[in-house]
C-alpha cells in the first residue's frame, strides 16, 4: 500500500516511543518528501516519525518551512551515519526526474 501523506493526528508520545527503539538500532535513515512547490526534498534522520512530525509543524530545516511538505516519497534505512549522510549528499545532486525514480524503488510505507 502506498503512503498517500504525512498524517496529522500523530501522537507525539508515540513518536518519542518509536524513536528510542529505532536509536539503539543506530539506523540511519535517508528519506525523500515532495514539498507543495514540486520539488522533492531530501533529509537524513534516526527518527523518520519525529523528523516527519518537525517538518509538518515547520521546524528543523528552512527549506520545509517555505515550500512546505506535501507526502513522503520514500525511505531507506543504513546501517550507519556515514552510509546515510553519503547517499544523502549523492541524492541532492541528483536532477528532480532521478530522485522520483529513485523513490519509486524506496520503501514507502509507514507505520505510526
Amino acid at each position: 500500500m502506498s503512503y498517500e501523506g504525512i498524517p496529522k493526528n500523530v501522537d507525539e508520545d508515540e513518536l518519542n516511543k518509536q524513536s528510542k527503539h529505532i536509536n539503539k538500532h543506530e539506523i540511519c535513515i535517508v528519506y525523500l518528501l515532495l514539498c507543495k512547490n514540486g520539488n522533492v526534498y531530501t533529509g537524513i534522520t534516526k527518527s523518520l516519525h519525529q523528523r516527519i512530525a518537525q517538518h509538518r509543524r515547520g521546524v528543523g530545516a528552512k527549506y520545509t518551512k517555505i515550500h512546505k511538505v506535501d507526502c513522503l516519497l520514500g525511505f531507506k534505512a543504513f546501517g550507519s551515519r556515514s552510509d546515510a549522510a553519503t547517499v544523502e549528499r549523492i541524492i541532492k545532486k541528483l536532477p528532480q526526474a532521478l530522485k522520483f525514480k529513485l523513490a519509486e524503488e524506496w520503501d514507502t510505507d509507514l507505520v505510526l
